[in-house]
C-alpha cells in the first residue's frame, strides 16, 4: 500500500511539473538591480575617457526558475559584421554567463561584474578601440522560455567608449544640453573636432552628421531626409564622400556652409543631431546633441 501511494504521488508530482511547464510560456524578466531605478549601463551611456570599466547592474526574475543569464558585449561600429582592426587596439568583446541553478531571483549588484579595458581586471590585453558598443541581456528560463530581440524582452543598450586617442569632438553653443534653432533656417554648429595630444591618437580619416527626429528614427517630408552629410572614407562601413579640409582640426562653421548648411524643418520640435568621428586607427567618436526648433 505504501509503495502504490509513493508511485501515486510520484506520478502526480510528474504530472504537475509537465503541466507546469505547459503552462508556464513566459520568458523571464529583466529589470533593475533591487533598489535601483536603472539597468547599468543605461541606453546612450557615454564612458568618459578618465573611466576605464563600465558598471554592470540588473536584475532577472521567473516564478518557475532562472536557467542561465548571458551579458555580452560587442562593437556596433558596423552593424553586426567584425571589421579588422589595427595592431595597437582591439575590440570590446565580452560573454559572460551567469547560472540560475533554478533561482526565481537573479540579482547582478557587485563590483565584481564590473567590465574593464585597463589594469589587471581588464578584458583586452592592448588598447580598447573608442567607438559605440552593444551591451546585451539575455535570459532563458527552466522550461527553456528564453528573451530574445524579437520579442523585444531582452535588454539592449549601445553605449559610447570615449578614449583620450580618439577624436575629440566640442560643440560649443550648447545652451542647457541643447542646440537652439529656428525652423527652415540654418541650424548653428559651433566648435571643431580635433586630434588629440595622446600618444596613440591619429589622424581623422571620415566624418558624418546627421539630424534625426528625437527617437532616433530619421525624419522624413517634402523634402526627403533632414539631413546627412559625411567626408572622407570610413574604415567601418561603406561610407564615403568628400576629401575631408584637414586631418587634425576641423571647425563646424567652416564644414558645415553653403551646399552642407544643415537647413532646420519647417515644424517646431525636438530633433537630435548625431556627429560621428573616426581617425585612422579605427577609434570612432560618437556623440549626440539635442536640438530644439522654435
Amino acid at each position: 500500500m505504501i509503495l502504490a501511494a509513493l508511485a501515486t504521488l510520484f506520478a502526480a508530482s510528474a504530472c504537475k511539473k509537465e503541466d507546469t511547464a505547459m503552462n508556464d510560456q513566459t520568458a523571464p524578466t529583466i529589470t533593475a538591480a533591487e533598489g535601483r531605478t536603472t539597468i547599468r549601463p543605461e541606453h546612450k551611456e557615454v564612458m568618459p575617457a578618465t573611466k576605464d570599466h563600465m558598471h554592470v547592474r540588473f536584475q532577472v526574475n521567473d516564478p518557475s526558475g532562472i536557467s542561465e543569464v548571458l551579458v555580452s558585449i560587442h562593437h556596433g561600429f558596423d552593424g553586426h559584421s567584425h571589421g579588422k582592426t589595427q595592431g595597437n587596439f582591439e575590440h570590446l568583446s565580452v560573454r559572460k554567463i551567469y547560472p540560475g541553478n533554478g533561482n526565481t531571483r537573479l540579482n547582478i549588484d557587485s563590483n565584481f561584474d564590473d567590465i574593464y579595458w585597463e589594469g589587471t581586471s581588464s578584458v583586452v590585453t592592448g588598447n580598447v578601440l573608442a567607438g559605440p558598443y552593444h551591451f546585451m541581456v539575455d535570459a532563458v528560463d527552466i522550461h527553456g522560455n528564453q528573451t530574445t530581440a524579437g520579442a523585444n524582452n531582452n535588454y539592449m543598450a549601445t553605449v559610447q567608449i570615449d578614449r583620450p586617442y580618439a577624436p575629440n569632438v566640442s560643440v560649443t553653443n550648447v545652451v542647457n544640453g541643447a542646440l537652439e534653432g529656428i525652423k527652415n533656417t540654418p541650424l548653428d554648429v559651433l566648435g571643431s573636432i580635433t586630434k588629440t595630444a595622446d600618444a596613440l591618437s591619429s589622424d581623422i580619416v571620415f566624418l558624418k552628421i546627421k539630424l534625426m527626429e528625437e527617437d532616433g528614427h530619421v525624419h522624413k517630408n517634402a523634402s526627403g531626409e533632414l539631413f546627412e552629410a559625411k567626408w572622407g572614407t570610413s574604415r567601418w562601413t561603406t561610407d564615403s564622400g568628400p576629401a575631408l579640409p584637414n586631418a587634425t582640426t576641423i571647425n563646424f562653421s567652416d564644414l558645415l556652409m553653403g551646399a552642407s548648411q544643415i537647413i532646420l524643418p519647417n515644424e517646431h520640435g525636438h530633433f537630435e543631431l548625431e556627429i560621428w568621428a573616426e581617425d585612422a586607427e579605427g577609434n570612432v567618436t560618437n556623440k549626440f546633441f539635442e536640438v530644439h526648433v522654435d
